[in-house]
């Protein structure tokens, strides 16, 4: 991989399979530089694009040559190999990242933000219909009537909660952008093994939550400003079906000291689903089913907004070890990765100094 070529636009996925529509479709979107981190089991890569092929060879020699950390001690295997992803388009001068699966495909009107012109703002935000409630079901929003809710919700609040309110004005700076996807979104096994069938998400206005109200980020068609690159990281030692849920809460907390907030906006991709076994799945999320709600509590009262930037995520990390979310060796990962993450955006302030 070259990374003397620098780049702006990053599109980030990883994968183990030889070739895949999706990784075809995103190869050839103009404009943006898709980079594929490999695994173990990825054989080599077949794409039509353009695309950065990262294999496990190419994501120890790039951590050398930056002097990186992370890439060597990540698990082979798991969907957290995707960092390695992330940190080679820091490292190519990324400003914007986004991030899909191989198992999506952008539908015609794919943007990774709802609005090009202003692609990090929000003018509507979504409320809970529940007065006091801290939780808000942006599927409920979007595809009303379907009785959907997103991977890690909390359970306790599906059955009775009242549908989401909009109210429109003001100008809000979000720090990531989540959009759905039609056909088979990104829901848990609960819902899959009790309600199968596609989902089409209605096209309706942009939104973003305020401060405290939580819905579950995931990694399946998200869009990452700058600002928000430290809150990437993918945690390694939980399963990989709440990897990316966790990771989607944390960074809402600290999105939320940064003065940013969470935005959601319709379906820009179609998702056939790679072949899962529902009832594996199922076990892989009970930490979500059981313990939601706690996590919420646990990351609503850290005292996030009193830690500097570049020490939120292992403060945040080292009281989930604490709580048992994730296991102690995700400490040595988490470091790592606030240090890997400093060097590159240090480097590339001044890299921004030097050009000015």
């Amino acid at each position: 991989m070259d990374h003397a070529r620098r780049i702006d636009r990053a599109i980030v996925i990883t994968t183990i399979r030889a070739g895949s529509a999706g990784v075809d479709a995103f190869s050839r979107v103009p404009g943006w530089r898709l980079i594929v981190a490999g695994d173990a089991k990825t054989p080599p890569l077949e794409a039509a694009g353009a695309y950065e092929s990262l294999p496990l060879d190419a994501q120890f020699g790039f951590g050398r040559r930056f002097g990186l950390e992370l890439p060597r001690l990540l698990p082979e295997n798991h969907y957290a190999r995707k960092n390695a992803g992330y940190l080679a388009a820091i490292a190519s001068g990324a400003s914007i990242i986004y991030e899909t699966d191989d198992d999506n495909t952008p539908l015609d009107h794919w943007s990774p933000v709802p609005d090009p012109q202003s692609p990090f703002v929000s003018t509507h935000t979504l409320t809970p219909g529940d007065e006091g409630a801290t939780t808000c079901n942006i599927d409920a929003h979007f595809a009303p009537g379907s009785g959907c809710w997103p991977r890690g919700y909390p359970l306790e609040r599906v059955a009775h909660e009242a549908e989401p309110r909009m109210i429109v004005g003001g100008a809000h700076e979000v720090g990531v952008w989540q959009g759905m996807a039609d056909d088979d979104p990104d829901v848990d096994a609960i819902w899959r093994l009790t309600r199968p069938g596609a989902v089409r998400f209605a096209q309706r206005d942009p939104v973003s939550l305020p401060a405290h109200t939580w819905c579950p980020i995931n990694s399946r068609n998200t869009c990452w400003r700058r600002e928000a690159f430290r809150w990437l990281y993918l945690p390694a030692t939980t399963t990989m079906r709440v990897c990316d849920i966790l990771r989607g809460y944390v960074a809402q907390r600290c999105l939320w000291a940064g003065g940013l907030r969470a935005g959601f906006f319709g379906a820009t991709v179609r998702r056939e689903r790679n072949e899962h076994d529902l009832l594996r799945d199922l076990d892989e999320e009970t930490l979500f089913y059981t313990r939601a709600s706690e996590l919420l509590r646990l990351l609503n009262g850290l005292p996030v907004e009193e830690w500097a930037p570049d020490e939120r995520i292992v403060s945040i990390y080292r009281a989930l070890a604490t709580a048992g979310f994730v296991h102690r060796k995700e400490m040595d990962l988490v470091e790592a990765w606030s240090d890997d993450i400093e060097r590159l955006l240090s480097a590339k302030a001044a890299t921004r100094e030097t050009a000015a």
